[in-house]
């Protein structure tokens, strides 16, 4: 069994964070299927409120400051890292959701020996209005970047300390990861998650707005899409 760990801070939104434990839980069936050993490593900043829904589910959870981001997105990895000793880690937020089939492009990408995976694309459905969209990844100079969440990396290209981020960033956290392996040559191999309708949800508390985005380039869908995702 490939071993990979999924680490993800939670912060706020309680009913995007129940639905996302809840949803991340039944993934861990539908991974072994394919041959992945999947488990999840939470960093919260809330206390008992978090802790006690992270355990509920057989979660390894930590207790961090809510920024800097960077730090407590390290703080899972690290956690998860020496806990669960993965062969992968898998960066995740905790307002994204998805189809379970996508395990098996990930372990058929794994048996092939890549070492960073990353997505290209993404849907996004904001719950206040229920507006649902679709993005089809970055152009210029990012183009075939891949985006911040379904990042697979491979133990051997972390840190020796853990730390994939710099602890003081809030923002930009995916781009500068990027970077920083870009300088040593190695490049994700990317796929298109749409059509296992991998959608970044949207509520309070959003790090990226939809609206920040290049209106132009955004495909309207309808949300009941994803209610075959949500039903999981």
């Amino acid at each position: 069994m490939i071993k990979i760990t999924i680490a993800t801070p939670v912060w706020k939104r309680p009913a995007m964070t129940d639905a996302y434990l809840k949803h991340i839980h039944a993934h861990v069936k539908y991974a072994a299927k394919a041959g992945i050993a999947l488990t999840v490593s939470i960093s919260g900043s809330e206390g008992d409120t978090t802790r006690k829904k992270a355990v509920k589910y057989g979660f390894l959870y930590t207790e961090i400051a809510n920024e800097p981001l960077g730090a407590k997105f390290n703080e899972a990895v690290i956690t998860g890292c020496g806990y669960f000793q993965p062969d992968y880690i898998m960066i995740m937020g905790s307002d994204t959701f998805m189809l379970p089939s996508i395990w098996k492009t990930y372990a058929d990408l794994i048996a092939l020996g890549e070492r960073y995976i990353g997505i290209t694309d993404l849907y996004m459905w904001d719950w206040r209005d229920n507006r649902a969209v679709y993005w089809g990844g970055y152009q210029g100079d990012r183009f075939g970047e891949p985006i911040g969440p379904g990042r697979v990396i491979h133990k051997s290209l972390l840190p020796v300390d853990g730390r994939i981020y710099q602890d003081d960033l809030n923002r930009n956290l995916d781009a500068s990861f990027t970077r920083k392996l870009l300088e040593k040559g190695i490049k994700a191999t990317t796929f298109s998650a749409k059509e296992y309708l991998l959608v970044s949800c949207k509520g309070d508390e959003n790090i990226t707005e939809i609206g920040k985005f290049d209106q132009g380039r955004l495909q309207d869908v309808s949300y009941h899409i994803f209610d075959e995702v949500m039903k999981l």
